[in-house]
């Protein structure tokens, strides 16, 4: 389900066939996987969260589509396209085996996205809307082009939350294949954008001109020293005729770093754990001063290294064993 949304995300939901409805996708609390109103961002495990989002660097309006159950494009089947109305992205998704989904940049409508359409076959179509007249565009199987062709997979890289001064994040890789039938020649790779500075390219296989059915890999990293989220952009100047500057935006969140505080964690009784558990707020209820507590709005609280086994006992009252990690917004009570 594509979920437009308000300021900085666009998100797509998921209702299981069998469902009855009714679910809660978390507006106005939420903002894709975002807290939009500081202050009140209590989930309370209510709400279902979105399956995929992108920021306004990617777009500006999500369009929904369908999952591909056609014949004519094989790589496509089973994956669920969608679109952006105004940068006109169509992405492909996939359900990743292990958790979440996995979605990549298939190609750029030629007009901006107001609907996709299914026919009795499972193929799919996009309706194009433009200030004079709108077109309906079917989506078919790509032929090599004469001359050369660029394509970049991911088309968007998202490292997630680092530590603030915490050392880089283990690297993400970016492909860049000629799928043309020309040299395809690399002019130049730029790291740009509003805030580029955590971000670093660590590796590159270097090749300036990449034959038919080359590839070259790019390898980065995020390392940020503010918190909050940071947004560059990685742009490739090639000669592609239709495409000389291709934008891959990069996404990191600053965390704050551990403490080294040891925190207290006041246990109402002990606690013997039956089976192998991570210490949460729901098993070491936060109630003396000088614990972490977290107000509505703030963001979940990460336990440092505190997973147990079956067996293990933590004993009623002050235990120095635990320490914390938090997140941005998290208040430390004062004594």
């Amino acid at each position: 389900i594509g979920d437009v949304g308000q300021n900085a995300w666009e998100e797509v939901d998921f209702q299981p066939a069998a469902s009855s409805g009714g679910e809660n996708y978390g507006w106005r609390l939420m903002e894709g996987t975002h807290c939009y109103e500081v202050g009140n961002c209590n989930q309370n495990g209510s709400l279902t969260l979105p399956i995929l989002e992108y920021h306004h660097t990617l777009g500006c309006s999500v369009t929904g589509g369908y999952r591909y159950r056609g014949s004519a494009i094989p790589a496509l089947q089973g994956m669920y396209v969608y679109g952006d109305y105004c940068h006109v992205r169509i992405w492909g998704a996939l359900p990743n085996p292990v958790a979440g989904w996995d979605s990549v940049q298939l190609l750029l409508a030629p007009q901006a996205i107001s609907s996709f359409g299914e026919d009795a076959t499972g193929e799919l179509y996009v309706v194009g809307h433009a200030a004079t007249n709108g077109t309906l565009y079917r989506i078919t199987e790509p032929t090599a082009q004469a001359g050369p062709e660029i394509a970049v997979s991911p088309g968007s890289l998202a490292f997630g939350a680092q530590l603030v001064a915490g050392g880089p994040t283990v690297p993400l890789n970016l492909s860049i294949r000629n799928v043309g039938t020309a040299n395809l020649t690399i002019t130049g790779v730029i790291l740009g954008g509003s805030n580029p500075t955590p971000f670093g390219v660590i590796f590159d296989t270097g090749q300036g001109v990449l034959a038919a059915g080359q590839e070259r890999t790019i390898a980065l990293d995020f390392d940020p020293s503010q918190l909050g989220e940071h947004f560059a952009q990685l742009t490739i100047l090639s000669n592609d005729p239709d495409e000389g500057a291709t934008e891959v935006p990069l996404t990191g969140l600053g965390a704050v770093p551990p403490t080294s505080t040891v925190i207290h964690c006041l246990l109402n009784t002990s606690v013997v754990f039956a089976a192998a558990e991570t210490l949460d707020a729901a098993v070491c209820p936060i109630v003396a001063p000088g614990d972490v507590t977290f107000l509505a709005g703030q963001r979940i609280a990460l336990w440092e290294g505190i997973s147990v086994g079956s067996g293990a006992t933590f004993t009623a009252g002050i235990d120095p064993n635990l320490r914390y990690l938090t997140l941005p917004k998290a208040v430390v009570v004062e004594e």
